[in-house]
């Protein structure tokens, strides 16, 4: 679990605000975006998908895509009060 207010915040309830160097906060703004949301229609990592992953985590993408799939697993479950 992480220290993160934003984090914290967002899982609880449907949230928007992320923390500047938070991995988490970085992954689930990643999952909140158009190019994820591509990605996942397409059923495939798209080329700008893949860039944005590489962009934070350089060439150890796969472990931040696997926190993307989380946080967007998460995202579904959470409700709007």
């Amino acid at each position: 679990m992480t220290a993160c207010p934003d984090c914290v915040s967002a899982s609880e309830r449907l949230w928007h605000a992320y923390t500047a160097g938070c991995r988490v906060c970085e992954a689930r703004r990643i999952a909140r975006g158009p190019l994820c949301a591509e990605a996942r229609s397409c059923g495939f990592l798209t080329p700008a998908y893949m860039a944005e992953l590489r962009a934070v985590a350089g060439d150890d993408w796969q472990p931040l895509h696997e926190l993307v799939r989380r946080c967007e697993a998460t995202m579904k479950t959470t409700t709007h009060p």
